[in-house]
């Protein structure tokens, strides 16, 4: 049984997914950057792909605990969510292995049978996804969005603004500033969410 394993090995794992992607990534490698001995890796993750699994999983912890720190303090449920979507896009800079896996990118190399463990493994409550839903329901709960706001529909919304970002970023298929495109985007969501004067609750 793998022993718990150290953060800096993950957050060496992570950078070195993230660079080389999957297949191109080699454990001794990790190893080293990680200041551990070469083969004593298999101490803390049973094979690459449990290391990956692994990586994913913090990854996944750390970009909802960041998106929740983004949405505290904010009464407003609105300016949470703005909060989450410009903490997001500066954290998918500094922490790329989780933009590509967000965007699908087939240089990663995962292949279908990884990529569909990483979404068995995903734990939606510590994800940005579930921080969004909670403000959504929140402001569907103050009387600020309309009743039958649905928080799959507006957290999809959200979150194709994240994509919106990354792939602009590679490819730049928006000649503008992608920032003042977002800015539009939310507009555009939360005026089709707020609840309309004399509706019912």
């Amino acid at each position: 049984m793998a022993m718990e394993r150290p953060d800096h090995l993950l957050e060496a794992a992570a950078k070195r997914f993230a660079l080389y992607g999957f297949r191109r990534t080699v454990l001794d490698d990790v190893a080293r950057d990680a200041g551990m001995a070469k083969g004593s890796i298999y101490l803390h993750a049973a094979s690459k792909e449990d290391l990956f699994l692994q990586v994913v999983q913090r990854e996944q912890q750390l970009m909802g605990e960041a998106a929740r720190e983004a949405a505290a303090g904010h009464e407003d449920p609105r300016r949470a969510m703005e909060a989450i979507v410009w903490r997001m896009l500066p954290w998918l800079d500094e922490r790329p292995l989780m933009g590509r896996l967000m965007t699908g990118d087939p240089e990663l190399g995962t292949g279908p049978e990884l990529a569909g463990r990483v979404a068995e493994t995903c734990h939606s409550e510590r994800h940005v996804y579930a921080v969004i839903g909670e403000e959504v329901n929140r402001g569907v709960a103050m009387g600020l969005f309309r009743p039958d706001t649905l928080p799959e529909g507006a957290v999809t919304l959200v979150i194709s603004l994240f994509h919106i970002h990354l792939h602009n970023k590679r490819q730049r298929f928006i000649e503008l500033d992608s920032t003042v495109f977002i800015r539009e985007l939310l507009r555009i969501l939360f005026e089709g969410i707020q609840k309309r004067e004399g509706e019912p609750a």
